[in-house]
């Protein structure tokens, strides 16, 4: 898995590597970090990686699945933001997203769904949401993307792989 110009954060992409040439990459994943670390960037090269067809090189950034990607229409990477001031995801997305969850993919081996969760998701819906962790539909990996893990319930934390991302230092964003 390569990570083309996203700076800093070697230990987190050593790890999405290590997780993605083994194949045994994570059902769910929590992408946190202060605003401007890169947290949605990271997510959809996560999933363009994850749906691109040279699994070598991935993402190569000029197969179909990689242009679909980019452009934000490829079929099996789906994308959900909560509405509102916060941002947050509603009782009513997370239903949809589990009635479309246990579809099978279209091109990729994986749907991939990147949720990015506002301010404040109530816990109506992250309890919603947490069914769909605990007992996932097969070929479906999940990014969650929010400013602190610590905004949601410990049983939704235990259920993925955190990763902390941090903005890219002086020196990277300055080349």
């Amino acid at each position: 898995m390569d990570f083309p110009d996203f700076l800093g954060n070697e230990e987190v992409k050593a790890t999405l590597r290590k997780a993605f040439s083994s194949g045994r990459f994570p059902h769910a994943i929590l992408l946190q970090g202060e605003p401007g670390s890169g947290k949605r960037t990271l997510a959809k090269l996560i999933a363009k990686a994850l749906v691109c067809r040279d699994k070598e090189h991935s993402p190569c950034g000029i197969c179909p699945s990689c242009i679909r990607a980019d452009a934000g229409s490829h079929p099996d990477i789906r994308i959900e933001e909560g509405s509102g001031v916060t941002r947050s995801l509603s009782v009513d997305t997370v239903r949809a997203i589990t009635a479309d969850a246990f579809r099978m993919p279209e091109e990729a081996d994986v749907s991939v769904y990147l949720l990015f969760l506002g301010s404040r998701t109530l816990e109506a819906a992250q309890n919603k949401l947490l069914k769909l962790l605990e007992e996932p539909p097969p070929n479906v990996l999940f990014l969650l993307v929010c400013e602190t893990a610590d905004q949601l319930l410990p049983t939704i934390r235990s259920r993925t792989q955190i990763l902390s991302l941090r903005p890219p230092s002086l020196e990277q964003a300055a080349r």
